[in-house]
């Protein structure tokens, strides 16, 4: 049991790092100058995984820690017991514990194993369909939430580790899983279907992370 908690963590942490690293790519190549700059700044840096924030940044050049936090937000949601969560992550959860399952069980079970892998298919159909912007913003809300409590001690876990000399700053890496497929952008351009699905970022985004208890925040990655 610990073996496959161990590897599942390692999963984790290896896919944050890709959304980490994905995010300095993009932000690289911005059109924004303050972006490129900051997501130079992250590219410079060793990184060291931690807890709480999940990563620390250490440019030596520029004398800067930054502490980096990874959140993920998304369209698709489910609610249970009081909590949001991500549909999509326990679509692959479900597929993952169906092929578990019936990979070495398959002969006389494959009428169960089809109609298990379709009714995970059928449901997770249905919840892209019904999911709404709404949805989008009760996740950020929520995702946000989680995290505004424990600003301070991300710094303190920093202050811990980071050399004489280096100035701290905080990251949020949010990372934004969505599908606005089925919309229209409108613009002065004309309408044009969002074919890509991402976000649409409206004042209910910006009003969510301009949060008092957000100050303390330094940079807000979205990817």
């Amino acid at each position: 049991m610990g073996k496959k908690n161990c590897n599942k963590n390692n999963d984790k942490k290896n896919n944050e790092l890709n959304i980490l690293k994905l995010a300095m790519a993009q932000g690289s190549i911005s059109t924004q100058s303050d972006t490129r700059r900051i997501c130079d700044s992250l590219k410079k840096s060793s990184i060291d995984f931690i807890e709480s924030p999940d990563f620390l940044l250490t440019n030596d050049e520029e004398h800067i820690c930054y502490g980096v936090e990874h959140l993920r937000v998304d369209h698709q949601i489910r609610k249970q017991h009081g909590k949001i969560g991500a549909a999509s992550t326990k679509f692959w959860k479900d597929a993952e514990d169906i092929r578990q399952k019936y990979k070495d069980n398959i002969e006389g079970n494959e009428v169960n194993a089809v109609n298990a892998l379709s009714g995970n298919i059928e449901g997770q159909l249905e919840r892209t369909f019904n999911a709404t912007y709404n949805d989008l913003i009760k996740s950020f809300n929520y995702s946000i939430g989680k995290h505004i409590g424990k600003i301070d001690l991300y710094k303190t876990n920093c202050e811990d580790k980071i050399g004489h000399g280096y100035s701290y700053k905080l990251v949020l890496l949010i990372e934004v899983v969505t599908d606005f497929s089925r919309l229209y952008v409108c613009n002065y351009r004309g309408a044009k279907r969002n074919t890509d699905g991402l976000m649409p970022i409206f004042d209910d985004v910006i009003s969510i992370l301009s949060n008092k208890e957000l100050d303390n925040v330094d940079y807000f990655v979205l990817v």
